[in-house]
């Protein structure tokens, strides 16, 4: 976050009643500072963030969810200043945008970012003009009362256009949204998640080295996390179910070696029991 090549972390404070997110400034010995707090707003809910250079300056920024006041919230990293005053972008009345993801939807090599409206019922596209500003966002219908709460992209397809896949917590279902590399999407199909499910995150991965990009999706309601092996059509195989702990109401999950074996491996939040859970691809 502040250029000096060594990682930092960024955290939302959902809850906190200052309204901010906290910025742990990396020593590169795996020790950290103490967070440096950046208000957000004020009594503002942050459920997600997500880091990019929004302005081109060579300086990462910083985009949040402020989901009880309906809006996106840019930081701008500033030259003297470690962020400079936040600009807020509309989602929507009674939105409540809950998850929140960057890239380039329309091959200007200019940064843009779709957010998960979860009242709303759709998921708001902002395209960026490559200077810290963004367009009055486009919608697309999730269904009605679906509640999407989780977002993440990648080329499902393999035309070399980004696409988008939502979850939908009420409807316990995720949604492939091709895109057409201008900005605009189409739902191509959803998937059941199981009933009672309550899909909370999803990401995007190649798991089995097919060159395929397949799914992660936990499942906060009936405690499992299914896999889903992409075709490459943008279509993908009957969903692979994995249990987790009992009542572990995971709300969040990334994957990585952490074996140093070659495969990508598996960890997840359990919220109610208070632990992480890792899963060891074996093959």
């Amino acid at each position: 976050m502040n250029n000096d090549t060594i990682l930092d972390i960024a955290a939302s404070n959902y809850g906190d009643a200052k309204s901010d997110i906290g910025i742990l400034y990396g020593l590169g010995n795996g020790t950290f500072l103490a967070p440096k707090l950046y208000s957000t707003g004020s009594n503002v809910i942050v459920t997600s963030i997500a880091i990019a250079d929004f302005d081109n300056d060579g300086r990462n920024d910083v985009v949040a969810t402020n989901a009880n006041k309906n809006t996106i919230c840019i930081l701008l990293r500033d030259k003297t200043e470690p962020f400079g005053e936040q600009v807020t972008f509309s989602s929507g009345n009674n939105s409540n945008p809950y998850a929140v993801v960057v890239s380039d939807f329309n091959n200007d090599n200019k940064l843009d970012i779709a957010v998960a409206n979860s009242q709303a019922n759709n998921i708001g596209i902002f395209l960026g003009y490559g200077n810290g500003s963004f367009a009055n966002q486009y919608k697309y219908d999730t269904g009605a009362r679906s509640i999407p709460i989780a977002i993440a992209t990648g080329d499902f397809n393999n035309d070399k256009q980004v696409d988008t896949v939502v979850a939908n917590s009420n409807k316990n279902t995720i949604c492939i949204f091709l895109g057409y590399g201008n900005g605009n999407f189409t739902l191509l199909k959803c998937y059941s998640t199981g009933l009672g499910s309550e899909p909370s995150f999803i990401f995007v991965g190649d798991l089995n080295k097919n060159n395929q990009t397949d799914l992660v999706v936990t499942n906060k309601g009936i405690n499992n996390l299914l896999v889903l092996y992409g075709v490459g059509n943008g279509t993908f195989a009957t969903p692979i179910l994995y249990s987790l702990g009992y009542d572990s109401s995971h709300v969040s999950a990334a994957i990585g070696d952490f074996n140093d074996d070659s495969w990508l491996d598996i960890v997840v939040t359990n919220d109610d029991w208070n632990y992480i859970e890792v899963l060891l691809q074996t093959c």
